[in-house]
């Protein structure tokens, strides 16, 4: 994945000794050994061997809960099984807290330095939306493969790792490879942060591409696929090159000592489920993404925005994210910048790089506006809270919750969006033209650069470098927007940059039927008929149609989402619609106005004004070396 804006004395200085460690090298005992046998992939089965160094005769082992980029405890300790511990070579017993299913209590045998933990991981089934495996791909994330032990914080914890693969199966991973024999590869040490901060892509069919020949940092490209066929051809990934030079561009400093974009190319394995890391992201895309055939969309800005979290949310990171290990609850507050920042600039640099051209870059922007326009929950739940709750409403995105509209969800991420993009406008006009947004993303995210790094920000950190760039009011800025009650989403960066909102009959290529037939008449409808969202403030709604709801006649006549959209094009003011539908048995018959017309999203010229946001979204950097 606002209104605490100051973070405590205490925890401030705790995360700049945390900062510190990150830079450590590691410093206890001896190393922790990691073994991941993936051989078994294809039956969704890991094995996991774990040595741990262990001193005096109890220890405390932890399960990952709360993962890096995660925002909350997202891994599942239920899919450990098959759990048994060594002390040499002979079971001994261990016991689950009966406060934390991630933390296991273990009897250590006087005298003992290491114990062995062996156990096997399910991984989740095929299609499954955090991604995983299927029988051809893995996406391997170490923190579902490791045991580690209390008392120390990660970033002082070396792990040596080690990770076998079925036969023919080819790897990519930012975590330096230190040997390799048939199908098992050994790993630099690394400290177990940076470890869980290097996933590995594996896969039986993978093509690797140098983004950026001759740089002296150099950015890769790793793809798996489900078959040979759902591969790029090197001459398709040209966007990828520009989207390298013109992040340089923005940030003006590289913080990595390399990079490597892993991307699963598959409709099993997450599509749509990225995961920032400092050297490399862990994206899933659609098997089809890289076909010459397919036009890219919004999953387009899907590579870009992790690409981008290197620098804001890795390398800056709040400092209620500066943890010692994965188990400590984390402060979600500032997501709105972490998240927030990386979404604007994930969308800008889509366009920017030639995903999309400047028309169609416009036409997403309208749907994410459109999209928090249709938000009628602002009027109960701030922007600040959907951040705050984090923790407990990024699981219930996975568990099919509905009332969206409602609820809000994330919507740091979209409407945080809408909000940068207004500071910029901000910036532009407080400075006459001299400065952007591009000024403030340098000079917070820059850095020194040649190594991964981590440092910590508060939001007066924020607001004073937004100061120095163009003096403003900049903590009442995000303070009314952050608190604001107001049932319209905040679209003054539009209107400053010169356009608005608007609706009409013409198709929006980033906005899919459903989307439309909410914006049309208040609901939400898949294409089997289920209603998975409503308007509150809709006639459906005041008829007492609810979510959950199936669609099975639309004026008589059986459910077809097709005709469904052409009634609704053809309808005119004082139409009316007869739905019957089923909900847990009970049929109903609902009879609601039709509207007037489809009502898709689209930004239109203000008159008179300045166009800053066409010139904005535009390339940046006139000329990129492609491989």
């Amino acid at each position: 994945m606002f209104v605490r804006y100051q973070v405590s004395a205490n925890r401030t200085s705790v995360a700049g000794a945390v900062a510190a460690l990150f830079l450590a090298s590691p410093s206890w005992g001896a190393n922790l050994q990691l073994d991941v046998d993936a051989s078994q992939i294809a039956r969704r089965i890991l094995h996991s061997h774990v040595s741990i160094p262990v001193t005096g005769t109890r220890a405390t082992l932890y399960y990952p809960k709360w993962s890096p980029g995660d925002h909350a405890p997202l891994n599942r300790v239920t899919q450990l099984t098959d759990l048994v511990i060594r002390a040499g070579g002979k079971p001994i017993p261990w016991r689950r807290s009966r406060l934390d299913a991630f933390t296991f209590e273990v009897e250590v045998p006087r005298g003992t330095t290491s114990i062995d933990a062996d156990f096997d991981i399910r991984m989740p089934a095929p299609g499954h939306p955090l991604g995983g495996a299927s029988a051809h791909i893995l996406r391997l994330r170490w923190d579902i493969a490791v045991l580690y032990p209390a008392g120390k914080p990660v970033q002082q914890q070396p792990v040596d790792a080690s990770l076998r693969l079925p036969a023919g199966w080819s790897m990519a991973s930012a975590l330096p490879v230190r040997d390799r024999s048939d199908e098992t590869i050994k790993f630099a040490t690394a400290n177990l942060d940076q470890v869980i901060d290097a996933p590995v892509l594996a896969g039986l069919h993978m093509r690797t591409a140098d983004l950026t020949p001759g740089s002296a940092i150099a950015h890769h490209m790793s793809v798996a696929a489900e078959t040979p066929d759902d591969l790029p051809e090197q001459g398709q990934l040209g966007n990828f090159s520009r989207l390298i030079a013109e992040a340089q561009a923005m940030f003006r400093s590289q913080h990595f000592r390399n990079y490597h974009f892993l991307v699963a190319a598959s409709d099993y394995t997450g599509p749509g489920a990225g995961f920032e890391h400092a050297e490399s992201s862990d994206t899933g895309v659609r098997a089809n993404f890289f076909h010459p055939t397919e036009a890219p969309r919004g999953a387009s800005e899907l590579l870009p925005h992790e690409y981008a979290h290197s620098w804001s949310g890795i390398y800056r990171r709040p400092a209620g994210l500066m943890l010692p290990d994965y188990q400590q609850p984390a402060q979600t507050d500032l997501l709105w910048v972490y998240e927030g920042v990386t979404a604007h600039v994930g969308y800008v640099l889509t366009s920017r790089s030639g995903w999309w051209n400047v028309e169609q870059a416009r036409e997403f922007w309208a749907g994410v506006a459109a999209k928090m326009a249709a938000a009628n929950g602002r009027t109960w739940r701030n922007l600040q809270d959907t951040a705050d709750s984090v923790p407990v409403t990024m699981p219930a995105q996975f568990t099919g919750d509905d009332w969206n509209s409602w609820l809000r969800g994330l919507d740091y991420y979209e409407e945080g969006a809408l909000i940068w993009l207004e500071a910029g406008a901000i910036i532009h006009a407080q400075t006459g033209g001299k400065r952007s947004l591009d000024d403030f993303l340098a000079a917070f995210y820059g850095g020194k650069g040649g190594a991964a790094t981590v440092k910590s920000y508060t939001a007066k950190d924020v607001f004073d470098t937004l100061g120095r760039i163009a003096p403003y009011d900049w903590a009442g800025f995000f303070h009314a927007r952050l608190t604001s009650l107001a049932p319209t989403p905040p679209l003054d960066g539009l209107t400053r940059s010169g356009w608005r909102l608007t609706y009409d009959a013409r198709p929006n290529p980033f906005v899919i039927p459903s989307q439309m037939t909410m914006f049309t008449l208040g609901i939400q409808a898949g294409g089997d008929g289920t209603i998975q969202d409503v308007d509150r403030s809709s006639a459906p709604y005041a008829a007492g149609i609810v979510p959950g709801m199936k669609i099975v006649k639309v004026n008589g006549k059986d459910w077809s989402a097709k005709e469904f959209r052409q009634i609704l094009a053809a309808a005119r003011p004082r139409d009316q619609l007869v739905l019957n539908t089923t909900y847990a048995g009970v049929s109903q018959e609902f009879q609601v106005a039709a509207g007037s017309g489809l009502r898709y999203p689209h930004l239109e010229r203000i008159a008179g004004t300045p166009d800053l946001l066409t010139p904005y979204l535009a390339p940046h950097v006139s000329s990129v070396q492609t491989p």
